[in-house]
């Protein structure tokens, strides 16, 4: 039986970013993921996601930023990269003093 975990691109998982323009991007499957496996084997798959809990700007779209891994009784069936789904630049000055001035007009 094939059992599919994905198709390329398709969204795994969010994952917050520090000091980027943006505060999260979206882990990636870099790859299809699918498996072939005994029709009662089903329900032993697992599947184990690896990101950080927390990422640092800057990023940039297609960095591998984790992976994910299906395993059946502990055996590892297949792994696939997590890529970000976007670029995202560190904060600069200007974006600083703009938060700081946002935050003083809501006061």
């Amino acid at each position: 039986t094939v059992t599919d975990f994905g198709e390329k691109n398709s969204q795994v998982c969010e994952v917050p970013v520090l000091y980027g323009n943006n505060n999260s991007i979206i882990a990636l499957a870099q790859d299809n993921t699918s498996v072939v496996i005994g029709k009662n084997d089903k329900d032993k798959l697992k599947t184990h996601i690896n990101v950080p809990k927390k990422l640092e700007a800057p990023i940039q779209k297609g960095d591998i930023i984790g992976d994910m891994v299906i395993t059946l009784d502990g055996e590892t069936l297949v792994k696939v990269n997590l890529v970000s789904d976007r670029t995202i630049n560190e904060k600069g000055v200007k974006d600083y003093f703009t938060y700081f001035f946002k935050g003083l007009l809501n006061y």
